[in-house]
């Protein structure tokens, strides 16, 4: 038996604010195996299906971009599936709000 539920929502670009607000009400029921990872966090797991160029630089909405990034975009993954910042109080995990993702390498694998 399928357990997969599906939702669609339906929205022009003068409704996107609300399809935010629709989507967080959606997934604030939804529990998240850890506790202190939020479940907005596990979005990331989607660019792959959305995005078709090879590479995605990933930025959470309260990121503010001083200087270009567009070295960025020409950093070798050397074979990881993401590009990111160590975390400046945890040094065993990363800062997920910005990271380049290696779409290609994401697909191609999984």
């Amino acid at each position: 038996m399928d357990t997969k539920k599906a939702i669609v929502l339906g929205a022009d670009n003068n409704y996107r604010d609300k399809l935010e607000t629709t989507i967080k009400s959606i997934c604030y029921h939804f529990s998240t195996p850890d506790k202190h990872i939020r479940y907005m966090t596990y979005f990331r797991y989607f660019i792959p299906d959305f995005v078709e160029e090879s590479r995605a630089l990933y930025l959470d909405c309260d990121m503010v971009v001083h200087q270009s990034i567009e070295s960025l975009f020409q950093t070798d993954f050397d074979g990881n599936y993401i590009i990111a910042v160590q975390d400046g109080w945890n040094k065993n995990i990363f800062n997920a709000g910005m990271m380049m993702v290696n779409v290609h390498k994401w697909k191609t694998d999984n």
